[in-house]
């Protein structure tokens, strides 16, 4: 499973809110002021004078239009229909929506984001983000190195990611900080902000290196680990975010560097992502 998804998730989570919480005004129209008439003929004189006309008594005022409240915000676990109705409104791609099938989404995605900014892996929260097939490997010059074809599994999240408008989401996001905040207390957070977490967590994948060659795999129980002992000893997030392949995860991080700048953090808070060259293999 792919943990760099937690970033979709969020961008899902608020584009489908701003649909909703971001409220603009529509154009007022102005009719103008009556011109005067003017006319060519000399005005003519009474020759009686009339009693000046009784004061009209004074036009009421209509009272002033008043903008239409904004709508409450819901309970933090009454929250997940609501989202899944606003979500949907965006986009129907099935992914998405089977991102958004679980229960207690906002207090999942708090969570995910909690267990990378610390280099876990958020599998319990977002399983159901896995992607479809298997991961599978082929043997290239007597090594085992992953199939293309595991790569390709995440081409199109990575397009509905790339895709997103960020300033938007970003202040979506702002505005579900409620429920947000809510959640990363409940989590035992009392003193931490999780503008805090959500920086960490970033950091966290972009400290994941881009991989120039094709890395060896050595066989485990049931499933693969790296034979660079550098690659292996990453955090379990940035292993997996690898598995997006050497064309997604590079995309998705320099989402992830956009997504930060919206947000207010400053690139040179963001750590630098590193390259690995993968060594030739002996002839």
């Amino acid at each position: 499973m792919n943990l760099a998804r937690l970033a979709a998730y969020l961008l899902a989570l608020a584009l489908g809110l701003a649909l909703g919480w971001l409220t603009g005004s529509a154009p007022t129209s102005s009719r103008p002021d009556a011109a005067e008439l003017h006319t060519d003929e000399p005005a003519q004189q009474e020759t009686t004078r009339r009693p000046a006309p009784e004061p009209a008594p004074p036009r009421r005022q209509p009272p002033p239009e008043q903008e239409a409240p904004a709508p409450a915000m819901p309970e933090l676990d009454a929250s997940d229909a609501l989202v899944r109705e606003l979500v949907g409104g965006i986009t129907r791609h099935a992914d998405v929506m089977t991102w958004l099938a679980p229960e207690e989404l906002v207090r999942r995605f708090v969570a995910a984001v909690d267990a990378v900014a610390e280099g876990r892996s958020p599998a319990e929260q977002l399983g159901s983000l896995r992607p479809a097939g298997r991961f599978t490997v082929v043997d290239v010059e007597e090594r085992v190195v992953a199939d293309p074809e595991a790569f390709a599994r995440y081409d199109t999240f990575t397009e509905i990611v790339v895709a997103t408008d960020t300033h938007a989401a970003v202040g979506a996001y702002r505005k579900l900080r409620p429920l947000i905040d809510e959640a990363y207390r409940d989590l035992g957070y009392p003193d931490r902000s999780f503008d805090e977490a959500l920086a960490d967590a970033i950091a966290e994948l972009l400290l994941a290196p881009v991989v120039v060659g094709e890395p060896a795999l050595a066989p485990r129980v049931i499933t693969y680990e790296y034979t660079d002992p550098d690659l292996e000893g990453l955090s379990a997030a940035q292993k997996q975010l690898l598995r997006l392949g050497p064309v997604n995860a590079p995309r998705i991080q320099r989402k992830l560097r956009e997504m930060a700048a919206a947000l207010g953090i400053p690139e040179r808070e963001l750590p630098i992502t590193p390259l690995r060259q993968v060594p030739r293999a002996d002839p």
